[in-house]
């Protein structure tokens, strides 16, 4: 698992990279980029469903 991604009603995701600091890039550069490119492309991330 490289981070986590929530999806909040409405149109805001808060998304995690897991090892990273506040300097993303620095700490995890390619999961950076995974997320960058993600963004960019306008495509979702991927989102685990939990009902609770």
């Amino acid at each position: 698992v490289g981070g986590y991604a929530f999806a909040y009603q409405g149109n805001l995701t808060f998304a995690t990279i897991r090892g990273a600091g506040h300097e993303v890039p620095s700490y995890q550069p390619g999961r950076a980029l995974a997320y960058i490119k993600y963004f960019l492309s306008g495509t979702s991330l991927p989102i685990f469903h939990v009902h609770v």
